[in-house]
């Protein structure tokens, strides 16, 4: 089961949502510190710190090297502009037969000088009492692409299809490129806050 409560302004983000309880509440302030200093340090380039303080999880779908790769290529269209703005709060807390967690979602946005906007989604969850990056996304709009503007996606092992508990099967077979198999195995469940449950990397290619 998945909870969730939140707001979106002016912006559309799919995500794949079960059924809605009461969500108990976060400390809006301290999660939004947390979000505002992790993203200070991508735009001032200090990929290094970005990648040491985000969780385990988001820290083995990515290297440390792609992600300084990515985060060099991508700093001019992050740093110019309007200030960001929040266009989406969204606090979720999954219940068995989910693994638990709780987890916000938010999203911002920044007007281009040259026109459009750069989109920037980021995944914060509770780790043991510490709210740390799951995942980070960045896109420019369509109105953005026609000025110009444009980012390389980032290069993650494990794709981020809007769940923060899924399953190994099929995911795994898919990054790894490899046939998925006739007879499907028992899927194993993946806790994006246990390392121990992380399927094994592919080999490199």
């Amino acid at each position: 089961m998945r909870a969730i409560v939140g707001a979106a302004i002016g912006i559309s983000v799919a995500v794949a949502v079960g059924p809605v309880r009461a969500q108990e509440s976060v400390d809006r302030a301290a999660v939004q510190s947390v979000i505002g200093q992790w993203l200070g340090l991508v735009r001032d380039g200090a990929w290094q710190q970005a990648w040491d303080q985000a969780s385990p999880f988001f820290q083995y779908r990515i290297t440390a090297g792609d992600w300084r790769d990515w985060v060099r290529a991508a700093n001019a269209e992050l740093t110019a502009g309007s200030p960001r703005r929040e266009v989406e709060f969204t606090v979720g807390h999954d219940e068995p037969p989910l693994v638990p967690l709780t987890w916000v979602r938010a999203v911002y946005a920044r007007d281009r000088v040259a026109g459009g906007r750069v989109i920037e989604q980021i995944v914060v969850l509770d780790d043991g009492g510490r709210w740390r990056v799951a995942h980070y996304g960045a896109w420019t709009d369509q109105d953005a692409i026609g000025h110009g503007g444009s980012l390389y996606s980032i290069p993650y092992f494990l794709p981020y299809r809007g769940q923060y508990s899924f399953t190994e099967f099929p995911f795994s077979w898919r990054a790894a490129g490899a046939p998925i198999p006739a007879q499907p195995v028992a899927p194993r469940p993946i806790n994006i806050a246990n390392p121990a449950t992380f399927p094994k990397r592919p080999p490199p290619r």
